[in-house]
């Protein structure tokens, strides 16, 4: 098994194992799998299965709303602004922001079906279809980068997050969504709204410490990072220096999640979430649960 990516070390703790494997580093607490040996350029421009009716991608109105509203009002829309999205999908985010008037899209996706529908039916037409790891290559600068529910999808955040920073333009803010990993269903072994948890496409289940550690190895300066026990993981970040804020209710979802962890098995004994959570219980020695939640409560608090 490879160190782990953040920190270099080697102890960790499991976290899942059946058809692939998912650890916890004892050292920084960052949650990964260790040995996926996919060809993800191949895999999400082919094989990847979005959300799809009749092979029509759909507009999920609530979310796209929630994203766009997050980041509009960080940003001063009344000058021109280059904006691009890693991970842009079938353009319905992009298409929001391609309705202000200063604001100039882009976007990168590496699905040749969704870049298509974003080209024809949202109007995007600068959507390149490549991985985000070939933005090394550009020169183009952005004023603003989204990236949501896209960092936890590639092999190294490190280098996809230098390669993101060289593509901001002096004072740029890069905007990150991601699963946060102290939420109900951050890594869970259960089905909620129609999806398994854990995903074998997640290689990164993050928590605010360790992705505002990634954030900083790469010279980034954060400007705020919010999560809790009923949301994902926001981060915005600048390539300037910035004082930044960090929400408390990070620390309160830590304590909520760990007290949800081991008591809802005996709470909420009939769910189906719940017996796969008693059923992980019953087969740890009382050893293993305890440097798990140890684990699991100890190094998000740090900062």
């Amino acid at each position: 098994m490879k160190n782990c990516p953040l920190c270099g070390h080697d102890a960790y703790v499991s976290l899942f194992d059946g058809k692939f494997k998912v650890v916890l580093c004892r050292t920084c607490s960052l949650v990964f799998i260790p040995n996926d040996s996919r060809d993800l350029k191949k895999f999400y421009s082919e094989e990847y299965s979005y959300q799809e009716t009749k092979s029509d991608f759909i507009d999920d109105t609530k979310f796209n709303n929630r994203i766009f509203n997050w980041i509009i009002k960080s940003i001063d829309a009344s000058k021109e602004i280059d904006l691009l999205e890693v991970g842009s999908h079938s353009g319905f985010l992009l298409k929001r922001f391609k309705a202000i008037k200063h604001i100039k899209v882009h976007g990168i996706e590496p699905s040749i079906k969704a870049a298509e529908f974003s080209k024809k039916i949202n109007g995007i037409d600068d959507v390149k279809t490549s991985m985000v790891e070939e933005l090394s290559n550009s020169s183009l600068k952005y004023d603003v980068i989204v990236m949501v529910h896209t960092l936890e999808h590639v092999k190294d955040p490190r280098a996809v997050l230098s390669i993101l920073k060289n593509s901001l333009n002096p004072g740029g803010r890069l905007f990150i969504e991601v699963p946060y990993y102290f939420s109900y269903n951050g890594l869970f072994r259960f089905r909620a709204n129609e999806r398994n948890y854990p995903s074998p496409n997640h290689l990164f289940v993050f928590s605010g410490n360790t992705l505002t550690k990634y954030l900083k190895l790469c010279g980034f300066s954060i400007v705020s990072c919010q999560s809790g026990f009923f949301r994902n993981l926001n981060v915005i970040v600048t390539n300037k220096k910035d004082k930044g804020k960090i929400n408390l209710a990070n620390k309160a979802a830590v304590v909520a999640s760990l007290i949800f962890f081991l008591f809802s098995p005996f709470v909420f004994g009939s769910a189906l979430w719940a017996r796969k959570v008693r059923s992980w219980v019953r087969g740890q020695s009382l050893k293993s649960i305890c440097t798990t939640s140890f684990d699991l409560f100890r190094l998000p608090w740090k900062r």
